[in-house]
């Protein structure tokens, strides 16, 4: 009977510990095609920190399979900016590296219709974008 508890026990923790695997990791696919912004949010930052909502042409970010980006943010009317670069992804961050070589580390949540991507500054502005998958 001893025998017996202790493989039901060990096969038993197996099963929890195998359970607990990345099987809701993102996969590199979900991340590429073209997001549009729908919200931006701001917490502790100067100014206002009230969301700004924004039609789908807001924030434009296109993510390539080759590792590319290109972000274009139009919400100053007549004034569009445009970041081009690479991108990576580990866990639960994904990394901006613009052409200039100026990095951001980003925490992200995805799924196959939504991105969200948060960003806390040297002076605790955290700004959190949430997409559409265009």
């Amino acid at each position: 009977m001893q025998i017996m508890k202790k493989l039901f026990y060990t096969l038993l923790v197996g099963i929890i510990v195998s359970s607990c695997g990345s099987d809701d990791e993102a996969s590199a696919d979900t991340f590429v095609g073209v997001w549009s912004s729908s919200l931006i949010e701001f917490s502790g930052c100067d100014g206002d920190n009230l969301p700004l909502t924004c039609d789908l042409t807001c924030i434009s970010l296109r993510l390539e399979e080759d590792g590319s980006y290109v972000k274009v943010d139009s919400r100053e009317a007549g004034n569009e900016f445009t970041k081009e670069g690479t991108y990576t992804i580990s866990d639960s961050d994904i990394v901006f590296c613009e052409t200039n070589g100026d990095c951001t580390r980003e925490a992200f949540v995805v799924t196959s219709n939504s991105l969200i991507l948060t960003f806390t500054d040297d002076e605790d502005c955290t700004s959190i974008e949430t997409y559409a998958k265009s």
